[in-house]
């Protein structure tokens, strides 16, 4: 009798033992599930937060741009050429047909069809003149047209590189590069061509007389 009570408190205290540990184990679970709940939900706030975050910096930028094409604009620039600047391209000469055209405009001063040839924006400079700045073919054209005017005729587009090289070592040595359209009337003035990424007209050279350029 004895040793069957003994037996039945021990069957209950295993018992006991049993439901304690699993007690013990479901508060564990809980307790990691609270947890990482806990955490999910700071993690999609601050996510949440970041994301936010992240489409008001780029809705500023975007203002930020569309204000300096906006500004370029006002200034007459191209945003396009400007990038384009920015990369550092090089300038590529013309095709011979488009060389050939350019100085039969300029032979004919037949200026009208060097429209086709230019960029939208051009440096029109004019030596030993406070002429010159940025201005549209359009306005290149007619400096242009006034400029030849009074031309001695006929032009000479090939000049001996010896008379290149002088120009290009002069005060105005950026206005000639080694593709640079160069010509000179028989009174001695002198229009040089320099052409973009594009091969476009770029920039106009204008001098009223050669010896300023050596």
């Amino acid at each position: 009798m004895s040793d069957d009570l003994g037996k039945t408190i021990k069957i209950k205290n295993k018992k006991s033992f049993g439901i304690k540990k699993y007690a013990k184990l479901c508060k564990l679970l809980v307790v990691i599930a609270i947890s990482v709940g806990t955490t999910y939900y700071f993690c999609k706030v601050e996510l949440d937060k970041q994301n936010s975050k992240h489409d008001s910096d780029i809705a500023t930028l975007e203002k930020v741009i569309k204000s300096l094409h906006q500004k370029l604009a006002d200034n007459g620039l191209d945003s396009t050429e400007t990038i384009q600047d920015q990369k550092q391209c090089v300038s590529k000469t013309p095709s011979v047909t488009a060389i050939e055209n350019i100085e039969a405009s300029i032979a004919s001063g037949n200026t009208a069809a060097l429209e086709g040839y230019m960029a939208s924006k051009v440096s029109v400079v004019l030596a030993a003149s406070e002429s010159g700045g940025s201005v549209d073919a359009a306005g290149a054209i007619a400096s242009i047209a006034s400029f030849i005017k009074t031309a001695g005729i006929p032009w000479n587009f090939d000049l001996q590189s010896l008379i290149l090289s002088s120009y290009q070592s002069g005060d105005y040595g950026q206005y000639f590069l080694d593709n640079s359209l160069v010509g000179k009337s028989t009174d001695e003035k002198v229009i040089s061509f320099s052409f973009d990424c594009n091969a476009k007209i770029s920039k106009v050279f204008m001098s009223a007389s050669s010896e300023i350029l050596d």
